[in-house]
This record gives structure tokens, sequence and C-alpha cells, in this order.
């Protein structure tokens, strides 16, 4: 839920479509959300690229073990590119220096190695492309797919392979937890959600039929909130 809220943030501050979020967010800073803060009860993985320097890692894995603490590790993913190797080393300094621990991630976009030209259609989607246009904005190769542990074995550290359940098994999400909030903050104070939106339903149709006696339709929108109040 904590997630959600903090996703919703992001969107609401750009245009649609697009997300922008701030370190600042999770840090108490966002107006009214105090729960944000920390982000209690959710993980953290820092995914650090092999072309950002080390100051940058650095200073983002600080940061997310000044607020995350425990709940934080630096995530790599090995996919057989070019930065492979660097990344190893970027990401080594950085966990030596700012104490956070290392999980083995795959960046899994499919389950066979075969979907590749179903993911690259998926990707110049979403980049609004013909797929012969996307260039190197496509997987370079189909190694984002559930690989299996033997091969992985020959990828990364075992203590790395190791800490991946581990931190996996600290996410308890089930859908029967979740329940539906009510957005308070929009609801006058005095009234309640459906009450605000029987109000808001009577101002719409005074304004839309000037000079009718709206008093006329309100039974009917006694039934209909009123319905959907008992449902919900």
């Amino acid at each position: 839920g904590n997630l959600s809220h903090w996703i919703t943030v992001s969107r609401r501050c750009v245009s649609k479509g697009a997300h922008l979020a701030h370190p600042g967010d999770i840090e108490g800073k966002v107006p009214n959300v105090p729960k944000l803060a920390e982000l209690p009860e959710c993980l953290a993985l820092l995914v650090p690229d092999a072309s950002q320097s080390f100051e940058t890692v650095f200073a983002h894995a600080m940061g997310l073990n000044t607020w995350f603490q425990d709940r934080a590790a630096i995530a790599v993913s090995l996919l057989h590119r070019p930065g492979d190797e660097a990344l190893v080393k970027l990401t080594r300094r950085a966990t030596e220096s700012a104490g956070l621990p290392i999980v083995a991630t795959g960046d899994v976009l499919m389950h066979l190695h075969s979907g590749k030209p179903l993911q690259d259609v998926l990707s110049a989607t979403r980049l609004k492309l013909p797929v012969a246009k996307c260039g190197l904005r496509l997987g370079s190769n189909a190694e984002h797919y559930l690989r299996g542990r033997a091969r992985l074995a020959n990828l990364y550290e075992r203590a790395w392979l190791e800490n991946s359940p581990t931190l996996a098994g600290r996410c308890s999400v089930s859908l029967t937890k979740l329940k539906y909030e009510d957005p308070r903050e929009v609801v006058p104070e005095g009234t309640t959600p459906i009450g605000h939106l029987r109000d808001m339903a009577c101002e719409r149709l005074i304004r839309r039929y000037p000079g009718k006696d709206v008093t006329l339709w309100m039974p009917t929108i006694e039934k209909e909130y009123g319905s959907r109040s008992r449902s919900s």
C-alpha cells in the first residue's frame, strides 16, 4: 500500500504517462503523507549501471542505507553485456564503502529465450516506434529470461545467489491484506465520501439545468448513491 501510494505521488507531479520520484519523498517531505517516510515494510534495491560513476552509485547507496538500513541491497544483473565486468567492479566498491549486501538478479522480462521477438515488439510499443527504428534501445541479446540455477552459478558469486532468496523470502505480499481506502484528503471536513459525491452531483445538476427544480431528482440520487454505499 505504501509503495502504491508513492507511485501515485510520483505520477501526479508530471504529465500523464510519466513519473518523477524524488529522494525527499521517502524522507517524509511529501505534504500530508507522513507514512511515506522510510516506506515502512518495503524493501529497496539499488540497480546501478556500468556507465555511472562511483560517486553517483555510492551516494545512492548511502541514501538507501540511511533510510532503509537492513531493508536495502544492491542488485546486480549480469546479462552478457560489454559492461558486465565494469558493473561488478563498481558494485563491489560501492558495497564495500556503503555496507549494503549484493543480491543477484536476472532483470527477467520473458519466461523463455525464444520470447525475444515479442519482447522487442513490446519495447517498440513503449517507445512508440517501429521495431526497425528502435536500434540500440532494444535489448542487445535474449538473456532477459528465466535462466536455470546451474547457469546462474557460473555467472554470480555464491553469496550473491544466496542473498536473493533470503531477501525475496521477506516479501510477504498478499492481496487478501489489501483493502480500498477512500481518498480522505479530497473530502471536506465533516462529510463522508458518499455524501460529498451526492453533493457534487446535485451541484452539477443545478449548473447543467439552470432554472429547473433539481429536488425532483433527489429521490433518484439518494437511491443511486445509497445503493452504491451499501455495495461498497
